[in-house]
């Protein structure tokens, strides 16, 4: 990020990796994803600091991870975007 920071790019988006083939061994879990970002977040500048977000399968928008869009429950997570829950 302070690589992108040096050649004048502000890092913007931190993108959830996508179900998608071969991709497997990127995958990790919500849980695990937004613990990275409070690591980077203990490290990096405000600038620095790309937005963590989520492509949501099916519809045409992306929500932050970071924010009342990720609700908590038992048995996972329930996401949100500007249309509602997200099924």
């Amino acid at each position: 990020m302070h690589a992108f920071l040096d050649n004048r790019i502000k890092p913007y988006y931190l993108h959830h990796p996508d179900l998608a083939p071969g991709t497997s061994h990127f995958r990790l879990g919500i849980e695990e994803g937004l613990a990275l970002v409070r690591a980077l977040r203990a490290q990096l500048s405000g600038l620095a600091m790309p937005t963590y977000m989520l492509d949501i399968p099916r519809r045409l928008r992306k929500v932050p991870l970071e924010s009342d869009h990720l609700e908590k429950m038992p048995a996972g997570y329930r996401v949100r975007d500007m249309a509602g829950p997200v099924a």
